[in-house]
């Protein structure tokens, strides 16, 4: 089977990643190098795992063609069989490398029940000019950069915030290992168990032991340090509070405590960092808000997650976050449709965060139903409830209330399947 490319004389042969044409690609404003596996763009370059690069060349070959994922798994795996999941962290990971505030950008999207597509202007790059590209300006801005010294740091809401953004400080390319170190650290954070955070805190240590600028293991590491004393506070295993953890955690006082400040302080810190070197990842985002939250600056959490969102209106984890703190400023009203926004983005992501969005949607669901319940919105209540079992058929608390929501004089009151 075989698709055909772009490019003249160039065709993609689906069981054969092998590409006859150039190594060198323009896809959006990013250039890929495949042979030296780095995607930049101006004076910022990411180094991609080797078959995140085929996958990037193989959806490069056909741009906006839907491939299947039968059809990816062949062209990456030909003479080998992997897990179901192994596809879904390519994209993962390629979805991150790309993601950026340019609409002149590239995005892989999700099309449901049929594959992935890559959605970007492609062109191939004559051999001539392969080689990195150095915009003017670039050594000026470096230099700024790295005569800001600790001021980049200090200042990061300036960085982040002001009307003209500060131009990122280059992250260094990362190794097998860190990659390595740093995917099994998330999959283990993303399970929000106490023994499952701490292998993520072991994880990412040693990922910065290796590369101690790597964005995602500052992000990452910030992160579990925070849920370390915003869920278990005791340092023993406890049920998730009802509602939101972070209010629990503050209104408790124990973030206060000596036992976690100093955890917090590094963790505002290494967030700090995360941002100065990749001021638009909202995974960086996310633990940067986090970190401002726990150390009682809501304000500026709340600005770290509006400008987020600004550029990702469709991360859930962000959605989250922000609807969280309209929670605690009792502005629920707002929340609530930023958490129907947060499990619509989980239908679309489920793909390729599998691990990350299964331990979570549910509940999501479950809590939406409930506001509409506390609504007296019984219908929408229903709908969410509904939805949330055809989603995930395990969910006793959506059944259970679903249940209770069809008693005598309640069922007529459905009007549709969802809110």
């Amino acid at each position: 089977m075989t698709a055909t490319s772009l490019f003249p004389d160039v065709f993609l042969t689906i069981r054969n990643t092998t590409v006859a044409g150039p190594d060198t690609l323009q896809i959006g404003d990013w250039r890929a190098h495949r042979d030296e596996g780095r995607i930049r763009r101006g004076a910022e370059s990411r180094m991609l795992e080797p078959k995140v690069m085929d996958l990037l060349f193989v959806l490069a070959s056909r741009p906006n063609h839907v491939f299947s994922r039968d059809a990816l798994m062949g062209a990456l795996w030909p003479d080998t069989t992997v897990g179901e999941d192994a596809l879904s962290r390519c994209v993962f990971k390629l979805r991150k490398a790309l993601e950026g505030p340019s609409r002149a950008g590239a995005r892989i999207e999700t099309i449901p029940k049929r594959g992935y597509r890559l959605v970007a202007d492609v062109a191939p790059v004559p051999a001539g000019d392969a080689a990195p590209h150095r915009p003017r300006g670039a050594v000026v801005m470096q230099t700024v950069a790295l005569l800001s010294g600790v001021g980049v740091l200090a200042g990061a809401a300036l960085i982040l915030f002001g009307p003209v953004p500060a131009p990122p400080v280059a992250a260094p390319a990362e190794g097998p290992a860190v990659q390595r170190a740093v995917a099994r650290a998330a999959d283990s954070y993303y399970q929000f168990t106490r023994a499952d955070n701490e292998a993520a805190i072991v994880l990412y240590e040693r990922a910065l032991d290796r590369e101690p600028a790597s964005p995602e293991a500052l992000a990452g590491l910030a992160g579990a340090l925070v849920q370390r004393h915003m869920r278990w506070p005791d340092g023993r295993d406890a049920p998730r509070p009802a509602g939101s953890a972070l209010r629990a955690a503050l209104a408790s006082g124990s973030l206060a405590g000596p036992a976690a400040q100093p955890d917090l302080r590094r963790a505002l810190a290494l967030a700090q960092r995360a941002a100065a070197l990749r001021p638009h990842d909202p995974e960086v985002q996310r633990a940067l808000g986090l970190a401002l939250s726990v150390r009682g600056r809501l304000d500026a959490a709340a600005t770290t997650y509006d400008h987020a969102l600004a550029e990702h209106p469709d991360d859930w984890g962000l959605l989250i976050n922000r609807a969280d703190l309209h929670d605690i400023a009792g502005q629920s009203a707002e929340a609530l449709p930023l958490l129907e926004r947060a499990y619509d983005s989980m239908d679309r992501a489920y793909a390729a965060e599998t691990v990350r969005v299964r331990p979570w949607q549910a509940e999501l669901g479950v809590e939406i139903g409930r506001r509409y319940e506390a609504r007296s919105d019984i219908p929408r209540a229903r709908a969410w409830y509904r939805r949330t079992l055809a989603d995930a058929p395990s969910a006793s608390a959506a059944a259970e209330r679903l249940a209770a929501l069809s008693g005598p004089g309640l069922s007529g009151l459905d009007t549709g399947k969802r809110g």
